[in-house]
C-alpha cells in the first residue's frame, strides 16, 4: 500500500479521504477541478485496503478480489508493477462493455443495504439498473440471518436520511 500510495501522489494525485476499507484520491485536471469526485475535472481513484470480513474481501490478487466487488462497472484495479516501475490497469470486457452503457449488474451482494444506496447513487450519474438485477439484492437480503437483518436496521438508527 505504501509503494501504491507513494507512486500515486508522484503522479500528482492527492489522498483526500481515508475511509476504513480504502484510500480515494483526485487528480485536478487544469487549474479548474473541485475537490469531488463528481467534479468533470476531477479524476478520482480509490485504493483498496487490505481487509476481510464476512461478506467482503479486499487483499488477494486482483482477478480473484473481481469476483468480490459490487457491480461489473467497479471491475477495474490500477496495478503498480515493482520490478517495472509502471502502472496498468486490469479489468475484463464485460466491466468496460457496462460502463460504456452506465449498466449496473450485480456481481456481488456484499451489503445489500449498501449496495441498493450506492445503485440509487449511480442512477444520479444516468447508470440504470434492471428489476432483475434489483431483485438479486433483495434475494441476498432474504439469504440473511434474521440476526443479520436486526444488526443493520441497529446501525441505520440515528443516520439521516438524505
Amino acid at each position: 500500500m505504501d509503494t501504491m500510495s507513494y507512486s500515486l501522489s508522484g503522479l500528482g494525485y492527492e489522498a483526500v479521504q481515508e475511509l476504513p476499507h480504502a484510500i480515494e484520491y483526485h487528480y485536478v485536471l487544469g487549474d479548474e477541478g473541485g475537490n469531488s469526485y463528481k467534479d468533470p475535472n476531477t479524476l478520482a481513484v480509490q485504493v483498496v485496503k487490505p481487509h476481510m470480513d464476512n461478506y467482503m474481501k479486499g487483499f488477494g490478487e486482483p482477478e480473484e478480489l473481481f469476483d468480490h466487488f459490487d457491480f461489473h462497472t467497479n471491475v477495474f484495479a490500477l496495478v503498480y508493477e515493482l520490478d517495472a516501475d509502471a502502472f496498468y490497469i486490469l479489468t475484463t470486457e464485460k466491466a468496460i462493455d457496462d460502463s460504456k452503457r452506465k449498466k449496473l449488474v450485480v456481481v456481488n451482494v456484499n451489503d445489500p443495504i449498501a449496495l441498493t444506496h450506492r445503485a440509487a447513487k449511480y442512477a444520479k450519474k444516468g447508470y440504470s439498473i434492471s428489476r432483475a438485477q434489483i431483485g438479486v439484492i433483495f434475494t441476498a437480503w432474504d439469504e440473511r440471518t434474521p440476526d443479520y437483518h436486526a444488526a443493520c436496521f441497529n446501525a441505520l438508527v440515528g443516520f439521516r436520511d438524505y
